[in-house]
């Protein structure tokens, strides 16, 4: 039954969702909704002002500019576009052009502390470039070619400014005395991790508080090595108890947040300390990166969360799991900000996860928090995500056809939910549902590479293999433009190993190859990039190639009996038949019998001339499955190299009987008749093949042979001639067909 599910109206103000992307960091959206705003309002000086800024962000200064230049022709009394201008040109080296612009920034706005700093800012350029032609001893500094005098005029104006604004305006100075930091932490049996969490933030923090739920290993041992406080606190099933506990022991000016499955990245400590000492907020989102493996190279998931925050005693967490402390700041009017620190962490790798339990712990703990607020879209979200982790689809897609009405692009966990729907959907077989809503999402607003990634899933699983690529694309192309929160795999591997299952899918193999080799680039050991590589080389006939992806897909999946046989087969290709031969034994020795596994190693047994054993295993693959085509042909080849015609024809016979379309019956009876000196009946049997498989150039060859032994010799021409056609490399049938037009000349 199709999921019912009540979605929301497309969201029409662009320029407040382009401010919401801004303040987010999500370049492309910003620009992509500003866009939108100014088609509907071309002189939205602030909707300029702010597009300009997201295009510089994502490093596009020179459209930037001109948006501006816009902006102040549009409003020569607005002050912003004037300051972003002088800041776009001060990078740029053109410092006393920014000068100018920043003085009349400043002019405009002289009680705006950002424009008093950047005109400051400009002044230590213009002090800087003075030194420097000094130094040079010459006229002209080397930054833009202005003069010495003309600097030195321009440094008097920007000083007569910034003595008069100082007479009169009161600009805050950076606080002289170092702000105190608290790490504080909630643990329990942690031995094994806590170590490195605690040295990696050790040189930053002045304090480390631990409150400890049950340890029963060495936790606290290790917590106490790094003089931290420790405090037993008996678990109340909620993580926010347990976090404010700990926050409420803390002595410093600012709490940092962190588990003991984390790592502070080494550059973050002097982002901390800078966004503590010069303050723009009260509380700070951080980059967390979730790692699947141990390493860091390894697949990420990015995702950001308040860790920092001032030390107040009204900002408290919320939520028995998944807590979070952002609203207790809103309500108590607290600022939030977003830093560049990183903090690594660990809990979510396959081994963590199992050993924990999270999934079942967490799944109860939302459960009780979604009775006390039944319209909480974060529980909801979080709820949905669990029960998706778990594998428990349909009670996901319950609570997801309660959250999507809720969501919109404004919620930085909002495409996430449409990601989750599309994978419930998928799993359970429904992916046009999924394809149906994702488009929705686009539409209303939800621009992001996992969106597109998910859309380009949902249309791979229905064999919609072009659409698929274009959207994979997209994801790619969005991934690389600009810093964004989600699995950063969906814009890289992932992406690149979908699109090269769509052009298996269509057939392209080069393209398979091209693809795979992306993937391999970033993940060597990527099993999956590796299968797909075997099988693109096998069609493409370079059974080398495909030797060594198999061999390194078997390296990382020893017990893939699938694959194994796969590379026997390889092997076969390439005449190794030993070695097939012991592929296919290891086969039926680990994996049981199977009719496929008898008949290939049958096959690779009479290739070697073992013709009597050949011969056991194609009847018991015959007698495990009567109606194997290929078993039956090969054991008529067997039979034909053991001597034994009648037998052998019977064997081809039947094949025929089964199928009587099954071209290589006719080609292999051909062969056996060929090679009694049967010329017409072969003939015969070469010509009811090519019926149903016109394109084999050797079936052309081997008719050709016929005529020619039958003294036919146009008519064996004709069919080299149609061989060459279909292989013009085959020096066979060059050499027979000039050997055919010499009989014809003779016999003229």
């Amino acid at each position: 039954m199709p999921l019912k599910i009540k979605t929301s109206e497309p969201v029409v103000n662009a320029k407040d969702l382009g401010m919401q992307a801004l303040k987010e960091r999500n370049w492309l959206e910003a620009v992509d909704h500003f866009h939108r705003a100014l088609d509907h309002n071309p002189t939205d000086v602030e909707a300029l002002n702010a597009l300009a800024n997201a295009l510089c962000a994502l490093g596009n200064t020179r459209e930037a500019r001109s948006v501006l230049g816009r902006a102040v022709a549009l409003q020569p009394d607005f002050a912003d576009p004037y300051r972003n201008l002088a800041v776009l040109l001060a990078r740029e080296g053109r410092a006393l052009e920014a000068a100018e612009i920043a003085c009349k920034a400043f002019e405009l706005a002289p009680d705006c502390s950002a424009n008093f700093q950047v005109l400051n800012d400009i002044r230590s350029l213009l002090r800087s470039a003075v030194s420097k032609g000094k130094k040079g001893r010459r006229k002209k500094t080397r930054e833009a070619g202005y003069t010495l005098e003309q600097i030195n005029s321009c440094l008097s104006r920007i000083n007569r400014i910034m003595r008069t604004a100082a007479a009169s305006q009161s600009y805050s100075k950076a606080v002289s005395i170092r702000p105190s930091i608290s790490l504080c932490m909630i643990v329990k049996n942690e031995e094994s991790v806590l170590s490195e969490c605690l040295s990696s933030a050790r040189d930053l923090v002045d304090e480390v508080v631990v409150v400890d739920t049950g340890s029963t290993d060495g936790t606290i041992e290790v917590a106490k090595s790094y003089n931290a406080q420790v405090y037993n606190y008996e678990w109340t099933d909620s993580f926010s108890d347990a976090r404010n506990q700990a926050i409420s022991r803390a002595h410093g000016d600012w709490i940092l947040v962190l588990d003991a499955d984390e790592r502070l990245d080494p550059s973050a400590h002097k982002v901390i300390r800078e966004a503590i000492t010069k303050p723009v907020a009260d509380a700070y989102t951080l980059n967390i990166y979730n790692y699947g493996t141990e390493s860091e190279n390894a697949g990420v998931f990015i995702h950001r969360t308040c860790r920092l925050f001032r030390n107040r005693t009204e900002y408290r967490y919320e939520g028995r799991v998944h807590e979070r402390i952002t609203s207790s700041i809103e309500r108590s009017g607290g600022k939030l900000a977003h830093i560049s620190a990183i903090i690594h962490h660990y809990g979510y790798k396959p081994d963590v996860v199992q050993e924990k339990q999270k999934h079942e712990r967490y799944i109860q703990l939302l459960l009780a928090d979604l009775d006390e607020n039944p319209n909480d879209v974060f529980c909801l979200y979080n709820l949905s995500s669990a029960y998706t982790s778990a594998g428990n689809y349909e009670k996901a897609l319950e609570y997801l056809a309660k959250v999507v009405p809720l969501v919109s692009p404004r919620h930085e966990f909002g495409y996430a939910v449409y990601c989750l729907l599309t994978q419930a959907l998928c799993n359970l077989g429904r992916p046009d549902e999924a394809i149906t809503l994702l488009k929705h999402a686009v539409q209303t607003g939800f621009h992001h590479p996992e969106v597109y990634f998910q859309l380009g899933t949902a249309l791979l699983l229905t064999g919609e293999y072009e659409d698929a690529i274009d959207n994979f694309l997209i994801a790619v192309r969005m991934g690389e433009k600009a810093f964004w929160i989600g699995d950063q795999d969906v814009a890289g591997y992932k992406a690149f190993l979908a699109i090269a299952s769509c052009y298996m899918g269509i057939g392209e193999f080069p393209k398979v190859i091209q693809y795979c080799e992306k993937v391999i680039k970033l993940r060597p050991e990527d099993a999956k990039a590796h299968e797909l590589l075997a099988l693109a080389y096998m069609c493409t006939g370079d059974f080398t190639r495909a030797e060594h992806h198999i061999q390194r897909y078997l390296d990382m999946n020893p017990e893939d009996s699938q694959v194994l046989c796969r590379l026997g087969e390889t092997l076969l290709a390439q005449q190794k038949y030993e070695r097939a031969e012991r592929i296919f034994r290891k086969t039926l020795a680990s994996n049981g019998e199977s009719a496929t596994a008898h008949m290939s190693l049958a096959d690779s047994l009479r290739l070697q001339g073992k013709l009597e054993e050949a011969e056991k295993h194609y009847l018991r693959a015959i007698e495990l499955e009567p109606e194997c085509i290929d078993a039956h042909i090969g054991l008529g080849k067997n039979y034909h190299a053991l001597g034994d015609f009648h037998a052998a024809l019977e064997c081809f016979a039947k094949c025929v009987d089964m199928n009587p379309k099954c071209a290589n019956a006719y080609f292999s009876a051909g062969d056996l008749l060929y090679s009694i000196g049967r010329y017409q009946e072969a003939a015969d049997a070469y010509q009811n093949g090519l019926t149903y498989y016109p394109t084999h150039a050797a079936g052309f060859l081997a008719l050709g042979n016929c005529y020619f032994n039958m003294q036919a010799f146009e008519a064996a021409a004709l069919a080299y001639r149609q061989s060459l056609s279909l292989d013009p490399g085959c020096k066979q049938a060059s050499s027979n067909l000039g050997l055919c037009l010499d009989r014809l000349r003779q016999v003229a």
